[in-house]
């Protein structure tokens, strides 16, 4: 009797063990996979944060076509810029990092900065233009206009007119039209590729989700049986 009854607590004292040791364990791997998650949730919220901020340095640039409003669209631009350029090494080096990324995220960073390093050069050419010394009569010529200060309206003012001065600020104001037009090329494949990041970035997080999931249901068995 007293053999049967120490067999009974032994196999009690064993079995809290063994609970013990599974909710330890699920504890564990929940607190892992939670931090997972927020992981990645937080790389995606960059990824979001990156498409804004590319959004607002393509409407700057138009800004500045239609509205130079004193310079400010142009110093928001560069700001908005340098933003975008911190905010995509930041990504990068933060999902480079990451071994649960698949080779597809990298590939997608690799083409992004890529696509963003030519870009980028060709936006030289936008501020190269408005740091030209002779930008800065044209400035004072449109901060003169009534309404919004338009440097398309202000060119073609300027195109019908002999004097060499105004032809050369026409020039200039067309150079930057043009290099401003022509960045959509660029613009468009960005924003493709920040699209597909950020839905991949999101089926990498469900699938966490999903993953937390099935772990909860493991240890609801586990812990039954």
């Amino acid at each position: 009797m007293i053999h049967r009854s120490t067999s009974i607590r032994t196999r009690i004292f064993f079995s809290y063990v063994v609970l013990i040791a599974i909710i330890g364990v699920f504890i564990g791997l929940a607190g892992i996979a939670r931090t997972v998650r927020v992981g990645i949730e937080e790389d995606r919220a960059a990824v979001l944060e990156l498409r804004t901020s590319w959004g607002a340095t393509r409407t700057l640039l138009g800004e500045m076509i239609i509205n130079w409003n004193n310079g400010e669209a142009y110093g928001e631009f560069r700001a908005q810029r340098a933003r975008f350029a911190e905010q995509l090494a930041t990504l990068d080096e933060g999902i480079g990092s990451n071994r649960l990324y698949r080779d597809h995220f990298s590939e997608l960073l690799d083409g992004l900065s890529a696509v963003w390093a030519t870009a980028d050069s060709h936006l030289d050419r936008v501020t190269a233009i408005v740091d030209d010394p002779g930008f800065a009569m044209i400035e004072t010529m449109v901060a003169r206009q009534p309404g919004l200060q338009r440097l398309n309206h202000l060119w073609a003012e300027l195109v019908d007119d002999p004097a060499v001065a105004s032809r050369r600020s026409a020039y200039l104001i067309q150079r930057l039209i043009t290099e401003i037009e022509f960045f959509p090329i660029y613009g468009d494949t960005l924003e493709r590729l920040l699209a597909e990041l950020a839905l991949q970035s999101e089926l990498l997080q469900q699938e966490i989700v999903r993953a937390e999931s099935i772990g909860r249901v493991v240890f609801f068995v586990t812990f039954l049986a």
